[in-house]
């Protein structure tokens, strides 16, 4: 409700609305404006805001992922991730619209692992890039696929095959038993005597073994990439 005192119904003039806006001065014309139109202004904003972003959520383009590489507690230079991902789009020939991440986020301890856990069950990650200790822990997961049943696995990638114990599927061991590397071993990686890619020099000697996901979505690519690894490149 408008106050005796507003400045449309002053009691010293009871000119009808328009007229007393069309007699405003124009500090006062947008005072008035302000005032009783603003908020209606700021909703009318927000409303068509969210629509908009609702909108841009459902209509846009699912995003493209050729390969999720996640390299397990160690930190690759941004140098060698980039040059491993300009020699896998030019092997596999994959699109500069799509996407190609090597995750060195996946840091050592629970957090790490809780993270690589569940990008894994929800089949976001390809292949995984870890030391052989953290290699034979991720195996006893369950978390990799046989090498031995991947089709078209290059010679050079077989020629480095590495075994380990997996997860024994029963009622009574559970992920939260830690009862892991009972199953069997099987060839769960590809094992690479050097790792030029890690920027920590005092490990670039020391071995990495390289692992397809169990879901893994995009397993072609993931092949390609291992065999660029055993190449050194």
């Amino acid at each position: 409700m408008l106050e005796e005192d507003s400045l449309i119904y002053s009691k010293e003039d009871r000119k009808p609305e328009r007229a007393q806006i069309r007699s405003m001065p124009l500090k006062k014309r947008l005072q008035y404006f302000f005032q009783y139109y603003a908020l209606y202004v700021l909703a009318a904003v927000i409303i068509i805001s969210v629509a908009a972003l609702l909108l841009y959520h459902y209509l846009k383009p699912p995003e493209v992922i050729s390969l999720y590489a996640a390299v397990y507690n160690q930190a690759w230079s941004e140098e060698g991730k980039a040059d491993l991902e300009r020699l896998l789009r030019e092997r596999a020939g994959i699109d500069e619209d799509a996407n190609v991440y090597i995750d060195d986020s996946f840091f050592d301890g629970q957090q790490g692992l809780d993270k690589l856990q569940v990008y894994l069950a929800n089949k976001q990650v390809d292949l995984v890039v870890a030391s052989k200790e953290d290699f034979k822990t991720l195996a006893g997961y369950g978390f990799f696929k046989d090498l031995e049943q991947v089709p078209d696995i290059p010679a050079a990638c077989r020629e480095k095959l590495i075994g380990a114990r997996g997860y024994l599927d029963t009622d009574e061991i559970s992920l939260d038993d830690h009862e892991t590397g009972q199953g069997e071993e099987l060839f769960y990686g590809m094992e690479l005597e050097k790792n030029p890619w890690n920027q920590a020099e005092g490990q670039r000697g020391q071995g990495i073994v390289v692992s397809i996901a169990a879901e893994a979505p995009n397993e072609g690519n993931a092949v390609s990439f291992m065999e660029i690894l055993a190449e050194g490149k």
